[in-house]
């Protein structure tokens, strides 16, 4: 039998879908594996979500971008993800005013359902297209404004998820139906969007999850296997140190390329740094990170590295110990530290 232009593209479609089903299956199965083993190891609360957020200050320093609602001159940005011949932005400022010049920025699911480019078409202004937004499970990003994205992606002369990924597969950028087009609807969506992104979505609210954003400042030591920043050591460090909180790190190395006061080379870090290199102020780091006790304990699993081995000493004069894992899906169902009381993951069920 011999197949058109149109029944391959179905086909790709439908094998899309499949994947994500066995995937979501296979999630859940790992899940119950592993909330059985956790618990012969120490009783700790219900798995709470840990996610990726913007800092404050690129969410002020990009403020320009997001004020040019009347100024869109595409229906979608020409970034295609997976497309690396769309990927053609040399500087951050470049990558976000594409973004804030659209209406819409496709994003997708990459290596876990939660990552950056997310936060960044909504920081620059826009609202993200997101393929299979109806499959993230239900334990992953729970605070993203998934019921706004997808009035948006509904609106009258939006392009269906077929339709796009129909342009995807044809190397095209997707169109709107202009005649249809509810501007009016989009312009409403995109307030409540951006307002909800400031009072939900910035590392300070994230944090507060993990350490509470009270009057009292604790202190707090992040560990991690590795110096090589992942994108949820740096939020969890900023929304912290936001929070008015005493932060240490091990490996110390780690918060370097954090610091305001770098002056380092950009090149092998996580997405270039955009998004988050150079906006922890150096003055707001704990001055004296020799010793304990600390208030919190935080073992940190990321950049899909196995959490560190406890310190004996930070745990026995530790308030909290908590476990994180902010790893992608392929490391999302590591063993959790025995001595943690509270456990967070990025990509849950």
């Amino acid at each position: 039998m011999a197949f058109g232009k149109k029944d391959s593209l179905f086909l790709a479609y439908a094998f899309s879908m499949l994947a994500v089903v066995v995937e979501v299956q296979a999630v859940t199965l790992r899940g119950a594996e592993e909330a059985q083993e956790s618990g012969k190891l120490n009783p700790r609360k219900e798995t709470q979500n840990f996610a990726f957020s913007i800092a404050p200050e690129k969410w002020r320093s990009t403020s320009r971008f997001r004020t040019n609602a009347t100024q869109k001159t595409m229906m979608f940005s020409p970034i295609i993800p997976g497309n690396y011949s769309t990927y053609i932005y040399d500087t951050e400022d470049a990558y976000y005013e594409q973004y804030s010049k659209a209406f819409f920025g496709i994003t997708s699911k990459k290596s876990g359902w939660d990552c950056m480019r997310h936060y960044e078409i909504i920081m620059s202004g826009s609202i993200p297209y997101f393929l299979n937004l109806d499959r993230i499970p239900a334990k992953t990003m729970t605070s993203f404004p998934k019921e706004l994205i997808s009035r948006a992606m509904k609106l009258p002369g939006v392009p269906s998820e077929m339709e796009v990924w129909q342009a995807i597969y044809g190397g095209k950028v997707p169109e709107v139906n202009l005649d249809q087009f509810d501007k009016a609807g989009y312009t409403k969506i995109r307030e409540e969007l951006m307002k909800y992104a400031e009072q939900k979505l910035l590392s300070t609210s994230m944090a507060a999850k993990v350490v509470p954003s009270d009057a009292s400042v604790y202190r707090v030591l992040i560990h991690s296997s590795h110096s090589s920043v992942g994108y949820g050591q740096y939020f969890l460090v900023n929304g912290l140190v936001n929070n008015g909180h005493s932060v240490c790190a091990r490996p110390h190395d780690m918060l370097d390329s954090m610091r305001d006061d770098y002056t380092g080379t950009t090149v092998g870090l996580t997405g270039r740094g955009y998004s988050w290199i150079r906006t922890v102020d150096h003055r707001k780091l704990a001055q004296d990170c020799s010793k304990g006790p600390w208030d919190y304990y935080l073992l940190v699993a990321d950049g899909n590295a196995k959490y560190p081995e406890p310190d004996p000493d930070a745990v026995k004069t530790a308030g909290k110990v908590i476990a994180i894992n902010a790893n992608d899906i392929g490391q999302a169902h590591l063993p959790v530290p025995a001595v943690a009381t509270e456990y967070f993951k990025r990509e849950g069920n």
